[in-house]
């Protein structure tokens, strides 16, 4: 059985000799260092996408999570499910380090605020009962006059 081999013929005129050069050679002899080339080209442009992937991949990952972090603690604030003694973690020097930070800070002032409104609606709560007593002295105080005042009009 014979294969057929694939070869290349070249040739020039020398006139300074007169006479004819001819070169025949295997084709794949001639284009193996192309084909080395060519694999070697494929296989270095598969590992840089590779290693693209990889880096953004990871860059996407640094920077997604902690943005997910900062979403998860306003989503709870705003259904009310927030635990405001909870604070987010700030491990970046980034945008979203301070992101983190500066809700970190709201958190902390609503916290704050809530603190004082409790303290005065316990205050204006203890007022009121004194307000209460207050009024029920006054009633008292108002009954027995009446009573006072009915015996000096008979």
């Amino acid at each position: 059985m014979n294969i057929p081999i694939d070869k290349l013929a070249v040739f020039d005129i020398i006139k300074d000799l007169d006479c004819i050069v001819v070169v025949l050679a295997v084709s794949e002899e001639i284009f193996a260092q192309v084909t080395a080339m060519g694999r070697m080209s494929l296989m270095i442009s598969a590992l840089v996408l590779g290693a693209a992937i990889l880096i953004l991949w990871i860059v996407t990952a640094s920077v997604v999570r902690p943005i997910s972090q900062v979403e998860k603690g306003l989503k709870d604030a705003a259904r009310g499910e927030g635990d405001l003694t909870r604070r987010l973690e700030v491990k970046s020097k980034d945008r979203v380090g301070s992101l983190a930070r500066w809700f970190n800070s709201f958190v902390e002032k609503l916290q704050d605020n809530i603190a004082e409104v409790n303290a005065s609606v316990k205050e204006i709560s203890e007022n009121g009962s004194q307000v209460n007593a207050s009024a029920s002295r006054v009633k008292q105080l108002t009954q027995a006059l009446n009573e006072t005042v009915g015996q000096f009009k008979h």
